[in-house]
C-alpha cells in the first residue's frame, strides 16, 4: 500500500504501514525552519493567518465533505465536523487578537511586588516554547480532530506534525494539502506523516510537545515515557470515558426536560455511529422512570435512526470504523449483558448490511453494578440505570471516574445545584440541558455544541486557555524597574 506524508516542504510517497523512516526529516526541518518562522509572527499575525486558511478550508467544504463520507461519516457528521473545525479556527484566532497582545510574549497578570518592604518584583510570562508539537490521532472517529489540535499550537508559534489515524487519514491529508495549497503558512509550520511512528520519542527534545488523542490506558503508557517525567517533553492528552447523563426527578414523560434528554442522547448514539469521546454511554434517570425512558428513547430511535450506506443522503448513522471496532463492541455489550445489562433495543448487526454495522442498542439496568460504569461501549449503545436519591445520582456518576462531561437535564434549580456541587470536583464540564422553549423545539436546544465535544480538559473550551497549554510560562524576577523595562516597554515584549 502507497501513502503519502508531506515532509521537508514536498510530498513523499512510502509503501508500508510505517512512517518511521521519515521522523527525523520532519523534525529537523520544523527545528529549522518551522520554529524560527512561526516564533518571529505575533500572536495577531497569526490569528489571521489563521483567519484566511479557514475561510480557504470553507471554500473547498466538497472535497472535505466527499473524503469523510468515503471513510464513513454521513453527510451530516461531515458537515458537522468541517463546521467545528472552522468554529475552533475561527473562535481561538478571534479570541487571540481580543485578549493577547500584537507581540511574541504574553503577560499572565500584572507584575507582582515580593514581600512588603522589598523592591523585588515578579512578571510571569507566556512564550512559544521553540520546540515541535507532534499531533498523533489514534482515534479514527476524529475527522477534524487534526485541525482541532493544531489551531491553538499554531497560535502558539510552535510547528506542527501530523499523525492522523489510519481509516481516516484521507481527510486530515485533504485538510494539511488545503493549508499548505493556500500557502500562508511560514514554511516547515505544517508536516503530516501517514502510516505508524514507533520511534518518534527517540527524536524528541527539549521544548517539543506531543499531544495525543486515544485511549486512556495508551495515554497513560505515554505519560510513563522517560522524557515526559522529566519534563523536557509536554504530553497533552484527550482520552474515552463514560459519560453520563442525569434526569431530574422534576422531569416526567412529555415534560421539556424529559423530551430534551431522550433527543440529546439519540442525538449523540447517532453521531459517527456512537464513536465520540463526548456520546453519553450512561443516563441516570429516578427509579420510575427507568422504563419509561427507555421506552421513549426507543421509540425516538426507531423513527429517526436509519443505519445505513453514509452515501445516502437518508442515512443517519454509518458503519463503525472498522470489524475489529465491530468484534470489540459486541464484546463490551455482552459483557454488559452478562453483568445485568439487559436489551431492550438493537444488541446486533443489521443482517440486511454487509460491512461493521451495529444498531443503535439501548440497555436497561435494574440494579446498577460496577460493570455499568467501568465500560465504555465504543459504538451507538446507552445504558439506562435508576436512582433513589440525589446523593445516589451523584454517587452514580462519579463511579464512573473522571469524565470529559456530565449532562444535568432539569428545570430544578436546587437539584442542578446539588448534582453539580457534588460531581464538579471529579469531571471536566458539566453540561446544563434546561429547555424553556415548548417541547416540539427541545430537540434543537439539547444537540451538543458542535466542535467542542472531544476535547478533555475544561481550558480546551476556553478561549486562550486553549493556547496557554502550547505556550511556555516562565517567570521574571528582579528590580521592579528593571522587570517592567524589559516585560512590559521593553524589547523583549515587541522581539520578533
Amino acid at each position: 500500500m502507497t501513502s503519502f506524508s508531506y515532509v521537508g516542504g514536498d510530498w513523499v510517497a512510502t509503501s508500508g504501514d510505517s512512517a518511521d523512516p521519515l521522523v527525523p526529516a520532519a523534525l529537523r526541518f520544523a527545528r529549522r525552519a518551522g520554529v524560527p518562522g512561526m516564533t518571529r509572527l505575533t500572536f495577531h499575525e497569526r490569528a489571521r493567518i489563521l483567519l484566511k486558511l479557514a475561510d480557504h478550508l470553507q471554500a473547498n467544504s466538497e472535497s472535505l465533505y466527499r473524503l469523510s463520507i468515503r471513510v464513513g461519516a454521513t453527510r451530516r457528521d461531515a458537515v458537522g465536523d468541517l463546521a467545528a473545525a472552522l468554529g475552533v479556527m475561527r473562535g481561538l484566532a478571534d479570541a487571540t487578537l481580543a485578549d493577547l497582545p500584537d507581540a511574541t510574549i504574553a503577560p499572565d497578570g500584572p507584575a507582582v511586588a515580593l514581600g512588603r518592604d522589598s523592591d523585588l518584583t515578579a512578571r510571569h510570562l507566556y512564550v512559544s516554547p521553540r520546540g515541535v508539537g507532534v499531533i498523533v490521532n489514534a482515534s479514527s472517529y476524529f475527522r477534524w480532530s487534526s485541525t482541532a489540535r493544531l489551531t491553538p499550537a499554531f497560535l502558539a508559534g510552535v510547528p506542527i506534525i501530523v499523525k492522523p489515524a489510519v481509516a481516516t487519514a484521507p481527510v486530515a491529508t485533504e485538510i494539511i494539502r488545503l493549508l499548505v495549497e493556500a500557502r500562508l503558512a511560514p514554511s516547515g509550520s505544517l508536516q503530516l506523516l501517514n502510516g505508524n511512528i514507533e520511534t518518534y520519542w527517540d527524536h524528541l527534545k527539549l521544548g517539543d510537545r506531543v499531544c495525543f488523542t486515544g485511549s486512556g490506558r495508551a495515554a497513560l503508557k505515554l505519560s510513563q515515557q522517560p522524557k515526559v517525567a522529566s519534563g523536557r517533553v509536554k504530553l497533552i492528552t484527550g482520552t474515552m470515558c463514560v459519560n453520563a447523563a442525569v434526569l431530574g426527578p422534576d422531569e416526567a414523560p412529555g415534560s421539556r426536560g424529559f423530551e430534551a434528554l431522550v433527543r440529546c442522547v439519540a442525538h449523540e448514539m447517532t453521531t459517527h455511529a456512537g464513536q465520540t469521546g463526548t456520546a453519553i454511554r450512561r443516563v441516570l434517570v429516578p427509579r420510575p422512570r427507568v422504563n419509561q425512558f427507555a421506552d421513549a428513547l426507543s421509540r425516538y430511535l426507531d423513527r429517526t435512526a436509519k443505519v445505513g450506506d453514509p452515501a445516502d443522503p437518508t442515512t443517519t448513522v454509518g458503519p463503525l470504523m472498522d470489524h475489529s471496532q465491530l468484534r470489540h463492541l459486541r464484546r463490551q455489550v455482552k459483557e454488559l449483558v452478562t453483568f445485568g445489562g439487559r436489551i431492550v433495543r438493537g444488541g446486533a448487526k443489521p443482517r440486511h448490511l454487509n460491512g461493521p454495522y451495529f444498531e443503535p442498542t439501548v440497555l436497561v439496568f435494574d440494579q446498577p453494578t460496577p460493570v455499568l460504569c467501568d465500560v465504555e461501549p465504543f459504538g451507538p449503545v446507552v445504558s439506562i440505570a435508576g436512582y433513589g436519591s440525589i446523593g445516589g445520582a451523584v454517587r452514580l456518576a462519579n463511579d464512573g471516574g473522571s469524565s470529559l462531561v456530565i449532562t444535568l437535564a432539569s428545570r430544578d434549580e436546587e437539584f442542578l445545584a446539588e448534582v453539580a456541587h457534588g460531581v464538579a470536583p471529579y469531571h471536566a464540564r458539566v453540561r446544563l440541558l434546561c429547555p424553556t422553549a415548548p417541547t416540539g423545539e427541545a430537540g434543537e436546544e439539547a444537540k451538543p455544541k458542535a466542535g467542542f465535544g472531544w476535547l478533555k480538559r475544561p481550558e480546551e473550551l476556553s478561549g486562550v486557555r486553549a493556547i496557554h497549554q502550547w505556550l511556555h510560562q516562565v517567570t521574571v524576577e528582579g528590580p521592579w524597574a528593571a522587570v517592567d523595562q524589559l516585560t512590559h516597554a521593553g524589547a523583549l515584549a515587541h522581539a520578533k
